[in-house]
């Protein structure tokens, strides 16, 4: 066994509580080690942590069983590919711990995660999900764990801490109850599959407890998804899965404020602008009617088809962002808002 490897387990020692790690594994084998490394070291000790390897076919699989071989914490799943909702399942199904937390297997954690998510639901026991902030780290670098001189923690309504910031880009940096999400699952999406779980998930949980301390490192890769070229495919998967959470806000039984509605659709459709700037023309023409017709959809709009034949004309020639932002995001500003009531037919059950 790897020196790096076996130096950095163990024993276990008596906590309070116990968090199921969920890492999805294919064809990490550059990043493993330090990856669960860093949950082997963490100062919180009463927690599993399950490999899912996920028919990976370089030495992935091989380390993973490494570390189930040297420490009981460890357990590995062995699965033909699937993709990663279908690994992070896979360990859903076999996790026994209070609290889950996912865990990607290119990533790394502080070594007092587990313990600033424990000590917040300690403060907070009412809270369905612990979270620490997340930084980001080069491919080939390690993280600059810049964490304030005080770590503190604040409760809040999940209702109304949604962007596209903060539920929109990752399900990582968050432990989350699992008696709330047992049967939650993730979709076979290949694009997006965390965003619709999450999606699913603030419906169901109520309070979340945040923390300042910087316990997730992300690392970012060259050939991932936000540093390749925007294509047509990516562009439309990206929005069908964020408007799920359009479609959470126009069908769900809770009070949500309506500024973060009108905030996450805000931050919504300047990301999409942003995708649509980095395809090419051609895959701007065919993308840009979906773009226009599902914020219609979730506007209660659909018949308006003058005005979808208006931005078609105008933002199909317009290189301006701020331009195609603002028609894009003015049907749901109007329903949100009931503007021009006199024009537009709105009703009580609208508005989100």
């Amino acid at each position: 066994m790897d020196s790096s490897i076996k130096s950095k387990i163990q024993p276990k020692k008596a906590d309070k509580m116990k968090f199921s790690v969920i890492v999805p594994i294919y064809n990490c084998e550059k990043y493993l080690v330090d990856c669960l490394n860093s949950v082997s070291t963490q100062s919180f000790t009463d927690w599993e942590c399950i490999c899912v390897d996920d028919g990976s076919t370089d030495r992935s699989g091989v380390i993973a069983d490494e570390y189930a071989r040297n420490s009981k914490r460890f357990r590995v799943v062995h699965k033909p590919n699937g993709g990663e909702g279908s690994a992070r399942n896979a360990g859903l199904d076999v996790c026994q711990g209070e609290y889950v937390f996912f865990l990607d297997a290119d990533d790394v954690l502080n070594n007092k995660t587990l313990e600033v998510c424990a000590k917040g639901i300690e403060l907070y026991p009412e809270a369905d999900i612990s979270s620490v902030d997340l930084i980001t780290f080069e491919a080939e670098g390690t993280p600059k764990w810049d964490n304030p001189q005080k770590t503190a923690w604040e409760l809040y309504n999940v209702s109304n801490i949604i962007n596209c910031k903060t539920f929109g880009i990752s399900i990582c940096c968050v432990a989350y109850r699992l008696e709330s999400i047992k049967d939650i699952r993730f979709t076979d999406l290949k694009i997006g599959a965390d965003r619709v779980y999450i999606a699913a998930v603030i419906e169901r949980v109520q309070k979340h407890v945040c923390s300042n301390y910087v316990g997730y490192g992300y690392r970012t890769r060259v050939g991932s998804a936000v540093n390749t070229q925007m294509n047509e495919l990516m562009f439309l998967s990206d929005l069908r899965h964020r408007m799920v959470f359009v479609d959470v806000f126009k069908h769900t039984s809770k009070e949500y404020d309506r500024r973060i509605i009108v905030r996450f659709a805000k931050d919504f459709t300047e990301y999409m602008s942003y995708c649509y700037f980095r395809m090419s023309k051609e895959d701007q023409q065919r993308c840009l009617k979906e773009w226009c017709s599902s914020m219609l959809a979730a506007s209660k709009y659909s018949g308006w088809t003058s005005w979808q034949h208006f931005v078609l004309n105008v933002c199909g020639k317009s290189k301006s962002s701020l331009l195609i932002r603002l028609l894009c995001f003015l049907p749901y500003w109007l329903k949100l808002h009931g503007v021009n009531r006199k024009v537009f037919t709105f009703h009580k059950d609208d508005i989100p």
